[in-house]
């Protein structure tokens, strides 16, 4: 199963911003576009996939961003003056503001990628004025048969 980073972001992350930011993160990785366009794999040397980029999508109501993902790890990139108000002030997702919201998802069992994920996520954020929702974490399941 596959991790998941988000990045929510007041401009748009288009794929030209995107490969500018994997440059920015990796030496060498292969892109490879969907043929729908839909999504970016990036693989290794050995052409497995590392991760898939998906294209953005404009959230005509920002306010679902909070529905959503109720009390997430959300995080500015680094460099940037902090995390924008739209992000964090109650009420002011309400605002007329659309809001890019671009997923990428980490291949599990193949390592670095996490960090890739993060690292990527965080880049692109940087450059497009927003934040990074990192993946929740699962929260620990009893044992069966365990008593409390």
């Amino acid at each position: 199963m596959s991790r998941d980073w988000i990045v929510l972001s007041v401009d748009e992350p288009t794929e030209c911003v995107v490969i500018e930011a994997l440059r920015h993160v990796v030496d060498a990785v292969d892109i490879r576009p969907s043929e729908d366009g839909h999504y970016l794999e990036l693989l290794d040397d050995r052409s497995v996939t590392l991760l898939v980029v998906e294209r953005a999508k404009l959230v005509h109501t920002p306010a679902e961003l909070a529905r959503l993902h109720p009390g997430a790890d959300v995080s500015a990139p680094e460099g940037s003056v902090g995390i924008p108000d739209l992000f964090t002030s109650p009420g002011a997702a309400d605002g007329p503001s659309p809001v890019w919201w671009q997923d990428l998802h980490a291949s599990a069992n193949v390592p670095r990628t996490d960090h890739l994920a993060e690292a990527l996520a965080h880049a692109v954020a940087r450059r497009c004025r927003g934040v990074v929702v990192a993946p929740r974490t699962a929260p620990p399941h009893p044992l069966i048969g365990e008593n409390p």
